[in-house]
C-alpha cells in the first residue's frame, strides 16, 4: 500500500468517531413541546387488540369468551374492570366484540360491543 493510500486511512479512521458523536447528539428543537419523564405507565403505548364470539360465561371481574381461533373453538378469559365500557346490552350467550389490552400476562378488556346474532347463510 502507498503512503498516499495509509494516510488516506489513518485520517478517515481519526475523523469518524468525532462524526458519530455529533450525529448521536440530540439537541430538542422545542424543549418546551416535551412530556415530562414522570410517569412510566401513561408513556407506555398499549397494543389494542379484539375477538370476537359468544359470552360463555360473565362473573363480576371476569367474561369468558367462546371463539374461533386457528381454525378451533377455544374459550378466552378477559378480565373486566370499572374502566371496561359496555355498548349495548350484554349477557350471557350475546355475541360481542371485545377490544382489550395485555396487562401482566392477563388479558384486560377496555370496551365490549354487542352485536347481531351470527346467522348462517345458506347457498343455492
Amino acid at each position: 500500500m502507498n503512503k498516499g493510500k495509509m494516510l488516506a486511512l489513518a485520517i478517515a479512521l481519526m475523523v469518524t468517531p468525532g462524526l458519530v458523536a455529533v450525529a448521536s447528539q440530540s439537541s430538542p428543537t422545542n424543549s418546551a413541546k416535551q412530556a415530562p419523564q414522570t410517569d412510566t405507565h401513561a408513556q407506555v403505548k398499549m397494543t389494542l387488540h379484539h375477538e370476537t364470539g359468544k359470552i360463555d360465561s360473565l362473573a363480576a371481574g371476569q367474561m369468558v369468551l367462546d371463539h374461533t381461533w386457528r381454525g378451533k373453538e377455544t374459550k378466552t378469559t378477559f378480565t373486566l374492570d370499572s374502566n371496561t365500557k359496555k355498548e349495548g346490552n350484554v349477557e350471557k350467550g350475546d355475541r360481542v366484540m371485545v377490544y382489550y389490552h395485555f396487562h401482566n400476562g392477563h388479558r384486560i378488556a377496555t370496551e365490549l360491543k354487542a352485536m347481531a346474532a351470527k346467522t348462517e347463510t345458506s347457498k343455492s
